[in-house]
């Protein structure tokens, strides 16, 4: 114990004595660690920590699968079938998700995300509301209503007395039975529970299950496989039930992807760490190798040498481990400030709990062990007689030299992989926002007006509503156009699909899938489409009960590509009218309707059958801004229980843009703080080949040579090193940008401006890191020297 003791305080000493040494380490270690302990608490949330309810591992969703892999709705049939054959669910409950408007007696009416249930689901979840009670199959035709905390608090300012008491949804009073806990907004963020409405036999619902005690996943998964679709659509050969954890229903794989890749990236970050500490330490030791030939020459053993300076490795390590918690805590409330919580899991708490704390204590001892041990053994197996005849001020060998070289090389080189691939998505996120969408951007307003309730209850009710709207906002100033559209590109991402069948269809038994939306008249010339052949409806035939249609380049280019679509036929096999045949009248340009840039889809567009939303487009000729809030405001007079949503698409543009922006300036992020450790590097690197050769500079100088030509001696090998850094940075970091064109579209894999910005960064950072010992170099006075 005493031994123990006496390293420690020995330790602390020598850590004490070269604090330049001990400086860089830690904030070496500091920023390695913590870049990675901030990733692992997002992986952490994302993949690891509990669901917040009773038995988490015990839940499980049910959806159908496709042959792809994608998971799809369960028709409502289909999951009424499901308890008959999986009697190792304790309780199911089937719901789906939708928007309602909501208003109530101190909130204006609003658009929030609802679920239909089929059941009890906080049963199922095992909780309970904090008021009242939840909804039962029995509520299945009552006008009733659960509310979430905050819900409550805005429309009810958090009365005690609220249940019982009554909202409106969608024109329909309803009385609210019982209040949410907080922050419970299962499923996908919902702020309302309703029940599933009766006669949704043809409904897709999301199912979620609770286990019975002693039965797996993969045993339901089993008994599902039996159940074979009788909705319309559907085959038992190319779907099937599947039971998954929940987890993996509330999350998205590429949510747990993303976390991973973030977590790989921190990961290179440590490994750069690792590498420059690998480098100092080696320095560090071999500095000590005089000290350390005179400890033995007077007794001391191997062993003990060995043990003393792993003790300070340990305490670097522990130090180390300590700043990087305090730096992950910093970085977790900065990740979630930049991107925020996965969209479904407002519940999920990102944070360094005891398991990241154990990660962190864990990277830190597998640190010392792996960067600390071995020069720590080559540091204890010191020969006394060549040491003690060697120049007391030499610090190293030139087999260490090259090594140190080596690892500073390979720092630069995944510094400059991760600022390629940082960069690229930044780049790509730039470009993004100026790719052409399909139509014409400036100017264009789109308002958002769902219609439900007993007012809209027909297509005609609602037709006439938008045909009113229609007019209020034409009659704005500053408005030159203006068109209903079911799904307004950008802005309604859930685009409804359906299979479909081109006249003269010869393929095989799977039928071409593609997006269809409802257009009237002007939506074309508002939006400035341009139309490739034919031409959009009339305005007699958005009117009237007309089998036309109009088709995308896309579709017209797959299934007619001599350009002769324009009077060919389009059937729907699993519409209400699976016989009608549309003809096509027209063929417009493709439209970027979920994301940028578009991937080409197959686009069908019908008359107007408008559905229980719909979307004005507003072609402004002034303030697009003061234009959305106008024609917002002019709806809402049509019909205050509307809540109405006015944007710009110049807006809605450049947010869809800033996901991509915010995702790269975290790997931007990573990479600078490689480039830092990098930089550390290369400072202590060329601080140890000056203090290596002051003898041979000082003779250089005393033989003539110019400071700046011993500060250009200096920054040439710099160079070198930055230079087979960055040949190595460039292979990895084409490699690493390949890779991310897959996940992210649009992305270049090499982009000239991209690489050349960040060679120039990495090497403008190396030459930066090495002045310093450049400028003492060049200071060397060659009379002090030679005496030594």
């Amino acid at each position: 114990m005493d031994a123990a003791l006496q390293d420690v305080r020995l330790a602390f000493r020598q850590l004490a004595r070269h604090r330049s040494f001990t400086a860089i380490s830690l904030i070496t270690l500091a920023l390695g660690i913590g870049s990675t302990a901030t990733f692992f608490s997002v992986l952490n949330a994302v993949a690891f920590r509990p669901l917040p309810f009773p038995e988490p591992d015990a839940l499980v969703g049910i959806a159908g699968t496709q042959p792809t892999g994608n998971r799809v709705r369960v028709p409502y049939r289909d999951y009424e079938r499901t308890t008959a054959v999986t009697s190792g669910l304790a309780a199911t409950v089937a719901y789906r998700s939708r928007t309602i408007t909501l208003s109530g007696r101190t909130a204006a009416a609003a658009q929030v995300l609802a679920a239909e249930l089929s059941g009890d689901l906080f049963a199922v979840l095992g909780v309970s509301p904090q008021l009242g009670r939840s909804l039962d199959p029995s509520d299945r035709d009552q006008q009733v209503i659960v509310i979430s905390n905050a819900v409550w608090t805005d429309t009810f300012g958090s009365d005690p007395d609220a249940v019982g008491k009554t909202v409106v949804v969608d024109g329909t009073v309803r009385t609210v039975i019982g209040i949410a806990p907080r922050d419970f907004t299962f499923p996908s963020d919902a702020r309302a529970w309703l029940p599933l409405a009766a006669g949704s036999q043809d409904a897709t619902v999301d199912v979620v299950a609770r286990l019975r005690s002693g039965i797996t996943i993969a045993q339901v998964d089993a008994a599902l496989r039996t159940v074979r679709s009788e909705a319309p659509g559907q085959g038992s050969a190319n779907w099937r039930l599947a039971a998954s954890p929940l987890r993996d229903v509330i999350l998205a794989t590429k949510q747990r992807d993303a976390a991973v890749a973030l977590l790989i990236a921190s990961g290179l970050v440590l490994a750069v760490a690792c590498a420059n500490l690998a480098g100092l330490l080696m320095a560090y030791i071999g500095g000590r190798s005089h000290e350390l030939a005179v400890r033995v020459a007077i007794g001391a053993s191997r062993a003990r040498l060995i043990r003393q300076l792993m003790t300070e490795s340990a305490l670097l390590a522990l130090a180390g481990g300590i700043l990087g918690a305090v730096v992950a805590h910093w970085g977790v409330g900065l990740f979630i400030a930049t991107l925020g919580k996965p969209v479904g899991a407002s519940w999920m708490t990102f944070s360094v709990d005891a398991r990241v704390l154990v990660f962190t204590l864990a990277v830190s001892m597998t640190t010392l062990m792996l960067f600390g041990l071995g020069p720590a053994i080559r540091g204890a197996g010191v020969d006394i007689r060549s040491v003690l005849q060697q120049d007391t001020r030499a610090t190293s060998g030139r087999r260490s030299g090259r090594l140190r070289a080596v690892l500073v090389s390979a720092q630069l080189a995944v510094s400059l992989g991760l600022v390629a691939s940082g960069a690229s998505i930044v780049s790509s996120s730039i470009t993004m926002a100026e790719v052409h969408p399909g139509f014409e951007r400036d100017g264009l307003v789109v308002v958002s007006v769902p219609l439900s309730g007993p007012g809209y209850a027909s297509p005609a009710q609602r037709g006439a509503f938008v045909e009113t709207a229609l007019e209020q906002v034409r009659s704005i100033a500053g408005v030159s156009g203006a068109a209903a559209i079911s799904d307004a590109p950008l802005v309604d991402r859930n685009v409804p699909q359906t299979n479909f069948v081109p006249e003269g269809w010869t393929g095989d038994a799977r039928l071409p899938y593609g997006s269809f939306r409802f257009m009237d008249a002007e939506y074309v010339r508002v939006m400035r489409i341009p139309v490739r052949l034919g031409r959009s409806f009339t305005p007699a035939e958005t009117r009237g009960e007309s089998a036309v249609i109009v088709i995308n380049e896309t579709l017209s280019r797959r299934f007619w590509p001599n350009g002769d679509a324009v009077g060919r036929r389009i059937r729907l096999p699993d519409s209400a009218n699976p016989l009608t045949w549309f003809t096509i009248v027209g063929v417009i340009g493709d439209v970027a309707q979920r994301k940028l840039p578009s991937e080409p889809e197959n686009q069908m567009y019908f008359p107007p059958e408008l559905p229980g939303r719909v979307a004005l487009v507003i072609r402004a000729d002034t303030d697009p801004a003061a234009i959305a809030a106008t024609a917002r405001d002019a709806v809402r007079t049509l019909d205050p229980e509307i809540a109405a949503i006015g944007r710009t698409m110049e807006g809605t543009y450049r947010a869809y843009a800033l996901d991509r922006r915010q995702q790269g300036l975290v790997v931007a992020a990573l990479s600078l703080i490689a480039l830092l450790v990098a930089a550390l590097g290369v400072f202590g690197v060329m601080s140890l080949m000056v203090a290596d050769r002051r003898r041979e500079i000082a003779i250089r100088m005393a033989l003539g040579s110019s400071p700046a030509a011993v500060m250009r001696l200096v920054l040439g090998a710099t160079m070198r090193l930055a230079s087979a850094g960055m040949a190595a940075g460039l292979v990895l970091g084409l490699a690493a940008t390949s890779f991310l064109s897959w996940i992210f579209f649009g992305l270049e894999p090499f982009d000239p401006r991209v690489f050349g910005t960040a060679a120039a960064l990495l090497a403008g950072s190396a030459l930066f890191a090495s002045w310093w010992p450049a400028r003492r170099a060049s200071q060397v006075q060659p009379a002090t020297i030679m005496k030594l």
